[in-house]
């Protein structure tokens, strides 16, 4: 899922939770605010929150990081 907020939403977290429960697996991005603060649905715990790279294999400088991120993966220049 590429989309992200700053807060948690009870709507989406249903939906996520769902589609997990159901056999989903949901990879997530983890946001766009260089901010190690959650983004959903990304920090929701069954979503697979995933940071940004660049080519060079450091971490882009807009992508949202920190210990809640899985892991991170090619996103930019």
């Amino acid at each position: 899922l590429s989309l992200s907020v700053p807060r948690s939403d009870a709507a989406v977290e249903l939906a996520v939770n769902n589609a997990w429960n159901n056999g989903a697996f949901l990879a997530c991005a983890a946001g766009n605010s260089n901010t190690t603060a959650f983004s959903y649905p990304a920090a929701y715990t069954n979503c697979f929150a995933v940071a940004s790279t660049t080519s060079s294999d450091t971490r882009s400088s807009f992508s949202n990081y920190g210990p809640w991120v899985k892991i991170a993966a090619p996103g930019s220049l």
